[in-house]
């Protein structure tokens, strides 16, 4: 779990933690909005983090080619993008955890996506 520098309280996850668990390479302006609870980041097993992830729209190709190649053939093309479900980011990735990561797109450059660390 991410803690402030008072490790009391959990901080709000930033991209560069999405880059750090998930090896995903986010371009610059993507906007990641925590939406992780404390019951969320407790439960085992589970996703530890929820984050709703906004990219500048031209980053879009290159986010969902990074997914793709993470999923190894567990993703999946709906109407409103890529949905990917990754069993472990360490397989196919960069990242040396063993983060599973899920991955729903919201339409445009959008997506629900929940990893742990």
């Amino acid at each position: 779990m991410l803690m402030t520098a008072t490790g009391c309280a959990p901080k709000s996850i930033t991209a560069d933690d999405v880059r750090h668990y998930t090896s995903l390479r986010l371009c610059d302006g993507a906007k990641v909005r925590d939406l992780t609870t404390p019951e969320a980041r407790d439960t085992v097993p589970g996703f530890s983090y929820h984050v709703d992830l906004v990219l500048p729209p031209a980053c879009k190709a290159d986010f969902e080619s990074q997914l793709a190649t993470l999923g190894g053939g567990q993703c999946a093309h709906s109407a409103e993008g890529l949905d990917c479900f990754v069993e472990d980011a360490s397989t196919h990735g960069t990242t040396k955890k063993h983060t599973s990561i899920m991955a729903k797109a919201q339409g445009g450059a959008r997506y629900d996506l929940r990893f742990y660390g």
